[in-house]
């Protein structure tokens, strides 16, 4: 993924209205060039490492406690219309925070144009986190960065076309203070008909300057 990377850091977001249609995503097992793979693991402080990669699923899973982190659960998800990343902590342990980490990567079309909205929440946590969407080899459409200044809850809706390949990256680290609550960063395709306002450009004006 280290093309769509340097092409997405310090890239600017775009705003724009569109009406959505029915979609789906079309996932691939890699970039087109085959120089970067479509995978996702899991691994929570305390828990086994999990890993999947295409064509299976990338679903993963790993729960795990340690006396001074307690009980913490990272995943992975990925359905016809949606794919992210989660992560809990029991409350436990003497340190006051879990912690672990979840990443996916994943290439894809989508069915028809549309939208993909991407909703945030790791409140409850220090922002360890980003996730962006790139035309894979060209312009950046998305890049949501916790640790780098952006809001810890938000939504946003980003523009995709048929035909186009795209994509995506997913990655928190983070150390949750918030018991007993989910934190998540999720991609979802709307329902058809539904209409997207995208508002990046007010995530572009939360942005903290490094």
């Amino acid at each position: 993924m280290q093309n769509v990377t340097k092409t997405l850091f310090g890239g600017a977001l775009m705003a724009a209205g569109m009406t959505a249609h029915a979609q789906t995503f079309i996932y691939q097992d890699s970039s087109s060039d085959n120089a970067y793979s479509s995978i996702a693991y899991s691994y929570a402080y305390g828990g086994a490492y999990d890993f999947a990669a295409r064509p299976a699923a990338l679903n993963t899973f790993s729960s795990g406690f340690l006396p001074v982190t307690g009980t913490t659960t990272m995943s992975t998800s990925q359905t016809s219309t949606s794919m992210g990343v989660s992560a809990s902590w029991a409350g436990d342990g003497s340190y006051g925070f879990g912690g672990g980490n979840a990443n996916l990567v994943q290439f894809f079309e989508v069915s028809a144009d549309g939208s993909i909205n991407v909703s945030w929440d790791v409140s409850g946590t220090d922002g360890w986190g980003f996730a962006f969407i790139d035309v894979y080899n060209g312009a950046n459409l998305f890049l949501w960065d916790g640790i780098g200044g952006d809001p810890l809850t938000g939504s946003v809706d980003v523009p995709v076309t048929a035909g186009t390949e795209y994509g995506i990256r997913i990655y928190v680290f983070p150390y949750i203070y918030d018991a007993n609550s989910t934190k998540s960063v999720v991609a979802t395709i709307p329902s058809a008909g539904s209409v997207a306002v995208l508002g990046l450009a007010g995530l572009t004006a939360t942005r903290r300057r490094r």
